[in-house]
């Protein structure tokens, strides 16, 4: 009868360094496919959060029969001035699309003034500089006339998560407006900045990466 030979202490050392190995191995790859999907995640919001914000400056624009930048404090707003009439196009029961008044003998659209929307990268009604804009959330807000808004004038359902005081696109950096009244066309620049986590170009840097995602469109209002 044959008797099984035991392992030996080599055989031992050898078998525990190649598991050492195996794990090694396999906890280095969950810590760098971890830290990759960070950074797709930072990247996916931040686009994510421009290109929202980018649409729905577009579509107020189109529809709009006038936009100007208003100057208040530090802070330089982006009005249009939308139809009157408004209806339902959705059937969702929100008034999310506008119609002309009438037609002029010349077959020309005619259009009333009805809500102000506003655009700021700021407070509402602040008056904080420029060079702290850092950290300070984009507004949108709805005026029936052309005082500037406050924060009662919030659009709070684009503006805040379910009417909190945490706002959708706290990853805006900038937005900066230029409008030219002659071609009628608002140029807007959106910029959204997200930390993407440790810098991986250096071994051991404490150092965060940010990625920053921009956006320029030149938008004309076909109304007015």
């Amino acid at each position: 009868m044959k008797r099984r030979r035991g392992l030996t202490m080599v055989e031992v050392a050898l078998a525990s360094v190649l598991t050492g190995i195996v794990v090694s191995a396999a906890v280095g790859v969950y810590g760098f496919v971890v830290v990759r999907m960070g950074h797709a995640f930072a990247r996916a919001e931040a686009v994510r959060q421009a290109t929202a914000v980018a649409q729905d400056i577009e579509a107020t624009v189109q529809s709009a029969i006038n936009c100007e930048l208003v100057p208040s404090g530090k802070y330089v707003y982006l009005k249009c001035t939308m139809p009157a009439t408004v209806y339902d196009r959705q059937g969702d029961g929100t008034a999310d699309a506008y119609d002309l008044d009438s037609v002029t003998t010349y077959r020309k659209a005619s259009y009333s003034a009805g809500k102000r929307v506003w655009y700021v990268l700021g407070r509402l009604g602040g008056v904080l500089s420029k060079d702290t804009l850092a950290g300070i959330d984009p507004h949108k807000a709805i005026r029936s006339d052309d005082t500037i808004p406050t924060s009662g004038d919030i659009d709070m359902n684009w503006s805040r998560y379910y009417g909190s005081a945490n706002n959708k696109f706290h990853l805006l950096s900038q937005l900066e407006f230029k409008v030219d009244s002659a071609t009628k066309t608002v140029t807007y620049t959106i910029t959204a900045s997200s930390a993407a986590g440790r810098n991986r170009t250096v071994s051991g840097s404490a150092d965060r990466e940010t990625y920053s995602y921009t956006i320029t469109r030149v938008v004309c209002w076909r109304n007015g």
